[in-house]
């Protein structure tokens, strides 16, 4: 049965004005850029506590994990990871993965000095390569 009534559409009207439609979108990726800085903050201080909890093999674990997934705060996660195998006396991985460790920190200062030397990151990025 039709009453004749028919829905009348106006306008589309928008939640925010154009202008401001781009600064939501952009405090809403800085609002989830800061979540995941803070996960992996409260995730570190987690580990840290299950080491001082005697949890060292959780916390190899949660360490390669982190490291492999290539998140914020390596330097951090590598020191916590060396701890729990000194911990458990895994003495040559600790030394392997500090060493690597420090191979990677002389690697990027060593980088930092040739663009800084060659004048800019192009200069110094064929020299690494004809090197």
């Amino acid at each position: 049965m039709d009453s004749g009534f028919q829905r009348q559409r106006g306008p589309r009207v928008n939640r925010f004005p154009a202008g401001m439609r781009w600064w939501v979108i952009a405090w809403a990726w800085m609002a989830s850029l800061a979540a995941m800085t803070s996960a992996t903050a409260a995730t570190l201080d987690e580990a840290r506590a299950a080491l001082r909890l005697g949890k060292h093999s959780e916390v190899i674990e949660a360490a390669r994990a982190a490291l492999s997934g290539n998140g914020g705060g390596a330097e951090d996660w590598t020191l916590i990871q060396a701890q729990a195998l000194m911990d458990t006396g895994r003495y040559p991985e600790a030394r392997d993965l500090l060493t690597n460790a420090v191979a990677g920190v002389r690697r990027q200062r060593q980088a930092a000095e040739g663009r800084h030397a060659h004048g800019g990151r192009h200069a110094a990025r064929g020299a690494a390569v004809a090197g």
